[in-house]
């Protein structure tokens, strides 16, 4: 349980880290130039676009995969739809909610925030935060999120290979003693002085060195990279290629 509510806090972590970055690497003179229903795909929302496609949907170094974005515009003191990951919706749609003190109410406010929630779509753990201009005025909010039921399923899947790998690891562990318990009695018996003659030969001690020669190797090789794999990590900050 304490596992679980360590990587929950630790994906909301990462998506306020998200939506903190983001919108450094949008040009909000973009959001000036787009005023009527007539503007949907021009120059300037596709750059905006774009440029989110690039960091959530285009990005090899996959620090934002499994993640969606939405873009929320305000005008007139009203928040409406503007741009969604999926291009389920148009420009100027209109969006309310009804939570006073929301992660919206919050981000209108010029501060990021992040929830988990569970409706009729699903679990979700999501963030807010404010775009705005160069005058410090809040001009949109963005907002990140992955699905949570996939992170548990991902947790599920870690564990089972995390099982699998200590249980082969266990066999390996175990076939490693018996050799050695083989090559430590073979180095007894040659000691013993009444089988000092050839009855013991040193062709006995090929089959542990061998084993232990080629498990080492196949550690090495493969076993220990592929573990190391598991380790990697996204270094913080690679958004700032984008610019």
């Amino acid at each position: 349980m304490l596992n679980v509510v360590t990587d929950r806090h630790l994906v909301i972590e990462k998506i306020k880290e998200i939506i903190t970055l983001a919108p450094d690497a949008l040009d909000t003179e973009h959001f000036s130039n787009i005023n009527n229903l007539s503007d949907f795909g021009n120059s300037d929302y596709m750059a905006l676009r774009n440029t989110l496609t690039a960091m959530f949907v285009n990005n090899d170094a996959n620090w934002s995969e499994g993640y969606y974005f939405a873009l929320y515009r305000v005008s007139n003191e009203r928040l409406y739809g503007f741009m969604y990951m999926n291009a389920q919706i148009g420009m100027f749609h209109p969006f309310d909610w009804l939570d006073t003190g929301s992660v919206y109410d919050q981000a209108l406010a010029g501060k990021v925030a992040a929830e988990a929630v569970t409706d009729v779509t699903g679990s979700w753990i999501y963030g807010v935060g404010p775009i705005k201009d160069k005058d410090g005025n809040v001009v949109a909010l963005i907002e990140s999120g992955t699905d949570l039921y996939i992170f548990q399923l991902e947790n599920e899947e870690l564990i089972r290979e995390m099982v699998v790998n200590l249980t082969t690891m266990l066999i390996v562990l175990i076939l490693v003693l018996v050799e050695v318990a083989y090559m430590v009695d073979v180095l007894k018996q040659r000691a013993m002085r009444h089988r000092k003659s050839s009855i013991i030969s040193d062709v006995l001690l090929v089959r542990p060195l061998s084993f232990l020669f080629f498990s080492s190797v196949a550690v090495s090789v493969s076993f220990i990279p592929l573990m190391m794999k598991r380790l990697y990590q996204p270094v913080p900050g690679y958004l700032w290629k984008w610019y």
